[in-house]
């Protein structure tokens, strides 16, 4: 078989023989012969606008040559009588192109086929729903080539849209930014552009998100909680969960009453407060909780202040070395298993630690009638801010990794450096600010970028601009340019559930593969700019230092 790839090579070429015993083409004697071989071609559409696979068959008794060739130019060559060839249009310009599929026998007999297509760039198909548009708010999408060069913009309507670029694309992939621009309706003085941006592969599918408007919850229930005093405006206990919270507080010096709000007739959990009037120091001598079921129609009920009970067990947590009043963590569970998988989760713990009573370690609770917990835990040490949600007890790992984070940064480019084999992506987050002392002008700007770092540890990201349909919408000094964008903090996450950057961009991009955030364990560090104040981001040139722990 002979592959030939013209210099300005557009096509990626596999071929799969379906009879490796073949001879190549030997000049000998046969008998005469003026059967034109037989060609069979599949896979040519009117319009190619993704990557395409063409399966090419031959029939002849001879040994046959075929080629494919495009604006004159061989393509393909192949004495196989099966074989594919894939055709990339991003790399052909837009337009009516044809192809020309021609094979020839040992004996010169000769056929050929000619295809004429469209060609055409779709970057993506975006599925968008009408509840994902809210009140006050628009949404765009722009797409961007590793040049920078602006490919499409487009406000975002409730439909399905196909997204084209006239634009030749070199690489396999682009740069997509999804927007969401807040707003209050009449008032120019608020403003608030949020994007949020990720190299993609091209031509995907984006399937729409549908969200469902609640109800407000329009059961309440006073819960007098007897012998429980409520001092300096403060209740020692409160109840939240996945369709009840607690609403207001009031009582004296001999009683606490509750005023909850809940969706429908299950048991409420009435847990110790972390920020009552005794600050709660997470030990498990120092937690209580009581379970409550209300009665539609019946708005009072009141509990004793020994019905609270200790947790029937708990699990030690040591905490490491912090920042003093950086510690926090809370606690989920769920009363069956079927509850955790549609996130039906009670908040039946939180710690939140005080700058002058550092902790040491906290004991997590354990209640007999819960099947499944998660858990969220976090803390700063020297400038570095780690976290972990973790979904069973066995997976709370609260020790910092060892991650390395390093690069420039200047108003063009970021150069990332980070060689944590287990990370599966980085955010870079940029931000820029006109507010006024008296916030009689508030315009924001926020960006984020989330990569990956291949095995070489290096990742440049350019700083795009804002697309120039977009820049008009917004009508504010503060997005006509993105050069004054400061970097703030660098983001490493490692997913249990998503083991490469593609398998993440499903979920997070396109919708795909979802699973709730309580049932993976997400590890992540923040790695902030030392020298953050609102600054331009071109005054941070210089290589900034590895940090790591």
């Amino acid at each position: 078989m002979r592959v030939k790839i013209p210099l300005f090579a557009f096509l990626f070429i596999s071929f799969f023989s379906c009879n490796k015993t073949e001879d190549p083409i030997n000049p000998k004697p046969i008998d005469e012969d003026d059967k034109n071989p037989e060609l069979t071609i599949s896979g040519f559409t009117d319009i190619i606008e993704t990557t395409i696979v063409v399966s090419i068959g031959i029939v002849d008794d001879s040994t046959v040559e075929t080629k494919v060739v495009h604006n004159g130019e061989e393509i393909a060559t192949s004495a196989e009588k099966q074989f594919n060839v894939s055709i990339n249009p991003y790399t052909i310009p837009v337009g009516s192109t044809d192809f020309i599929v021609t094979a020839k026998d040992a004996m010169g007999n000769e056929i050929s086929e000619t295809h004429t297509v469209e060609i055409k760039h779709l970057l993506m198909t975006y599925e968008y729903d009408a509840s994902e548009k809210f009140t006050g708010q628009t949404n765009w999408v722009f797409f961007n080539s590793h040049e920078k060069t602006e490919l499409a913009a487009l406000e975002l309507e409730a439909g399905v849209h196909k997204i084209y670029t006239d634009e030749v694309i070199l690489e396999n992939s682009v740069y997509f930014s999804a927007v969401r621009n807040t707003f209050i309706e009449g008032d120019d003085s608020y403003k608030n552009l949020f994007v949020q941006t990720y190299e993609i592969p091209l031509g995907d599918t984006r399937s729409s998100k549908i969200y469902y408007e609640s109800a407000p919850w329009e059961n309440t229930v006073d819960v007098q909680l007897n012998g429980v005093p409520f001092v300096n405006g403060r209740s020692q206990y409160v109840a939240t969960g996945p369709n009840y919270a607690t609403r207001g507080f009031d009582g004296d010096n001999s009683s606490t009453i509750l005023n909850i709000s809940y969706e429908t007739a299950e048991p409420i959990y009435i847990r110790t407060n972390s920020q009552g009037s005794t600050p709660f120091d997470g030990k498990k001598e120092n937690y209580f909780y009581t379970k409550i079921l209300p009665m539609e129609g019946n708005n009072t009920m009141v509990v004793e202040s020994d019905a609270f009970v200790n947790a029937e067990n708990n699990k030690k947590i040591d905490i490491p070395v912090h920042d003093a009043g950086t510690f926090r963590v809370i606690r989920y569970g769920s009363i069956s298993e079927q509850d955790f998988m549609d996130s039906k989760l009670h908040t039946i713990y939180n710690v939140s630690e005080a700058s002058d009573n550092p902790r040491d370690y906290v004991d997590l609770p354990i209640i007999s009638d819960m099947d499944s917990y998660s858990s969220d835990i976090s803390y700063s040490r020297n400038g570095v801010s780690f976290s972990i949600h973790a979904v069973e007890d066995l997976s709370l790992n609260t020790e910092m990794p060892d991650w390395t984070v390093g690069g420039k940064v200047n108003d063009t480019i970021f150069e990332l450096t980070a060689n944590n084999p287990e990370v599966d992506l980085y955010t870079i987050f940029y931000n820029n600010q006109d507010i006024t002392p008296d916030y009689s002008r508030s315009h924001r700007l926020r960006w984020n970028y989330i990569v990956s770092v291949d095995s070489s540890g290096l990742k440049k990201i350019p700083r795009l601009p804002l697309p120039e349909a977009l820049v008009i919408e917004m009508n504010a000094p503060i997005y006509e340019s993105t050069n004054e964008m400061e970097w703030s903090s660098t983001l490493a996450v490692n997913y249990d559930k998503y083991k490469t950057h593609n398998e993440y961009l499903e979920y997070s991009v396109f919708n795909r593969n979802i699973a709730p955030n309580n049932k993976f364990t997400r590890t992540q560090m923040s790695f902030r700019n030392p020298d953050y104040s609102s600054k331009s981001a071109k005054e941070y040139s210089d290589e900034f230092s590895k940090m790591h722990w």
